[in-house]
């Protein structure tokens, strides 16, 4: 297994594309972004940003080197022996992506408060994802437009509503999710 930290030197943060059952990542250069890690294994990608607590503990449960493995690591080797629950054994503020190519999937998931943020646009059957607003609006398929209704609410409220995002989606709809 390898990791590279990364950066947001042309990308603010890494960016996801899923389209037709293959992944497409952009990622920014590696040493530029704190608490950013990209871990590869076996055809399998791991996107990590935020901070994992219990890392340590983890890399150790998972039989990792010295259990200093780095974030992105830590919950690929964690998928590779959990699956999804995966996700249930991390304690921590993240956002993160792990592609599974060998069953081509994609598993996405934020800290269980939602401190650390997850965008997605489903446009025309293509996922595109990050944890940075602004590089997932950079790319050319996610529209530009804004919902005003849903910002007034959030402003009123200071709620979102999680059917709906800041961004209008076409009839293939797009949702702000958790987990």
């Amino acid at each position: 297994m390898t990791s590279t930290p990364a950066s947001p030197a042309t990308f603010a943060a890494w960016l996801g594309h899923l389209r037709d059952g293959a992944a497409e990542f952009s990622l920014p250069d590696p040493g530029e972004a704190a608490n950013t890690s990209i871990a590869r294994a076996g055809g399998s990608v791991s996107l990590f940003t935020g901070f994992l607590f219990n890392r340590t503990e983890l890399g150790q449960e998972l039989g990792l080197q010295d259990g200093g493995a780095s974030p992105a690591e830590t919950v690929l080797a964690g998928y590779r022996r959990w699956g999804s629950g995966v996700l249930n054994r991390l304690d921590g503020i993240f956002a993160l992506a792990v592609w599974d190519q060998a069953a081509r999937s994609l598993l996405c998931g934020r800290d269980p408060m939602g401190l650390h943020p997850f965008f997605y646009s489903l446009v025309h059957g293509e996922l595109i994802f990050s944890w940075d607003l602004y590089t997932l609006r950079r790319h050319p398929a996610v529209p530009r437009d804004l919902n005003r209704v849903v910002i007034a609410e959030h402003l009123v409220q200071r709620w979102l509503n999680q059917q709906e995002t800041f961004f209008p989606c076409p009839s293939a709809g797009c949702r702000a999710g958790t987990g």
